[in-house]
């Protein structure tokens, strides 16, 4: 058996992470970047996955219950694609967090017969990101 320990000094104070494994391939930097941290990335996709209530499988019939998983993956796919194509700083917020700053938002609708436009109060401080998702109608 082979124990990793990461030690880090911050102002914050210190930050100890211990992994054990029983691989003996690798120095220990490689087996935490590679092997270690990808585990935590799947537990975060899993949270997100979580944010967008996939886990209310609540209905009685197996069809419906494997309907409703397939809506609320689609939907996690399409946040996901949204949020990516925000700048780079902006790409790394969390589903939830996009959620509440870019779909819970209230806007004016207008509709015309060639056109839906969105108007937004002018203290919104995130009309110049919301253009840039570059949506259809808009």
């Amino acid at each position: 058996m082979r124990v990793i320990c990461r030690a880090d000094y911050s102002e914050d104070g210190l930050d100890l992470r211990f992994v054990v494994t029983n691989h003996s391939g690798g120095n220990p930097r490689w087996l935490y970047e590679t092997k270690y941290c990808r585990r935590g990335q799947c537990e975060n996709w899993i949270k997100e996955l979580k944010m967008v209530e996939v886990d209310r499988l609540s209905c009685q019939e197996f069809n419906a219950n494997q309907f409703r998983l397939l809506e609320y993956t689609f939907a996690y796919i399409l946040l996901r694609e949204l949020r990516e194509r925000l700048s780079k700083n902006e790409s790394r917020i969390s589903i939830q967090t996009f959620v509440l700053q870019f779909i819970k938002i209230g806007v004016l609708v207008r509709e015309s017969v060639r056109r839906i436009s969105l108007h937004w109060t002018s203290a919104y401080p995130r009309q110049q990101s919301f253009a840039a998702l570059n949506l259809g109608f808009i």
